[in-house]
């Protein structure tokens, strides 16, 4: 009996796990792509864009706020937030350490 498994499933759970297969799997949610093609006199240049317009253009917003802006501003503060009090733990332990006791 196979299972029968989505796209971002069998991508992520192959052997070889691939670093982009999440970003794909947050891009489901894009329903439309529309080409635009943008030409001068020597380059002509194709930009893909998502279309956003319509019943899901608020929920699509809220989405891209979530994934592209609150989620990461929540893990780098969080880790910094633990870079920096390692820091200044080892700050004040090599103060301790190195102090100059100064005899009379």
């Amino acid at each position: 009996m196979e299972v029968e498994r989505t796209a971002c499933q069998s991508l992520t759970l192959g052997k070889d796990f691939d670093l982009f297969s999440p970003s794909l799997c947050l891009s489901v949610s894009v329903s439309d792509v529309y080409s635009v093609t943008y030409y001068n006199a020597t380059h002509n240049v194709t930009v893909y864009h998502c279309d956003t317009e319509g019943d899901h253009a608020i929920p699509f917003a809220v989405y891209r706020l979530v994934i592209v802006f609150i989620l990461p501003a929540l893990f780098m503060s969080f880790f910094y937030a633990r870079v920096i009090k390692a820091l200044w733990v080892s700050t004040k332990k090599m103060t301790a350490m190195t102090r100059v006791y100064r005899y009379r």
